[in-house]
């Protein structure tokens, strides 16, 4: 079941964990991008809204840090396995947090078709499909 923050919640990732809203695929009539209902299933979409600062390693096992860069940065649309990450419901809308390396890969539409293929998912969108059972207790109201 997913954490149910009070809307006005601040996040702050740490480490090298991301803040990810997720989308919810729209119904795309025509065009060029087909994606198999597997597929579908299994890979969740999200755009990151707060990374964390990096991961920090001793690399001389003295007591030298340094921080790892993070390699997606905050508005990045990404996409990544349905299993992973914490799922938190803000509101009516969905989130995850997870690291870094749980990511796949970053996901980039032109501009002008975005809005085609992904909206931002809210609690009205899970009936029917890979989100219901990626919160199969429900999302609280």
């Amino acid at each position: 079941m997913p954490a149910h923050v009070p809307v006005g919640t601040t996040i702050e990732p740490q480490e090298d964990n991301v803040f990810i809203q997720l989308y919810m695929m729209t119904e795309h009539q025509g065009g060029n991008i087909i994606i198999p209902d597997v597929a579908q299933e299994e890979i969740f979409f999200g755009r990151i809204v707060r990374q964390g600062p990096g991961k920090m390693i001793d690399l001389d096992k003295a007591g030298n840090v340094l921080r790892l860069p993070m390699i997606y940065c905050d508005g990045d649309d990404v996409m990544f396995a349905r299993y992973r990450g914490e799922r938190i419901c803000i509101g009516k809308h969905l989130f995850a947090v997870m690291r870094q390396d749980d990511i796949l890969s970053k996901a980039t539409l032109p501009p002008n078709q975005k809005d085609m293929f992904f909206k931002f998912a809210t609690e009205g969108d899970t009936k029917g499909t890979a989100f219901e059972n990626a919160f199969p207790a429900g999302i609280p109201a």
